[in-house]
């Protein structure tokens, strides 16, 4: 399986029923992967959702609610598929072995 890592701000876990089957959820983190100033100067996100397996919900959720506002880096894989309304979509997925890690700032280096 190929992918990469993914770096940016947590923005949290959702759960979101599936349209056609309100029984089912997608589950999802989403990662800041970009900030930005529009032609108005406003400031903007890029957030990448990253769909999580069901296996690893119940401990992706607790660690991206203690996560919330800090820099981390995940491994993802992206996902093409055939179907839904516009005949095809891309997706990342965290694998099942995948973790999610908090990226530390070294400490500041003290002139002497």
């Amino acid at each position: 399986m190929n992918g990469f890592y993914l770096q940016g701000e947590m923005k949290g876990y959702i759960e979101k029923p599936w349209a056609n089957d309100p029984t089912k959820f997608n589950r999802q983190v989403g990662i800041v992967t970009r900030v930005y100033d529009d032609q108005w100067g406003q400031k903007q996100e890029n957030v990448q959702s990253v769909d999580i397996p069901y296996e690893l919900a119940d401990q992706v959720k607790q660690i991206a609610n203690d996560l919330i506002g800090k820099t981390v880096v995940l491994p993802v894989v992206p996902s093409a598929r055939k179907g839904g309304r516009d005949g095809a979509w891309l997706s990342v997925f965290m694998p099942k072995d995948g973790t999610i890690r908090e990226v530390k700032k070294p400490a500041p280096v003290k002139a002497a």
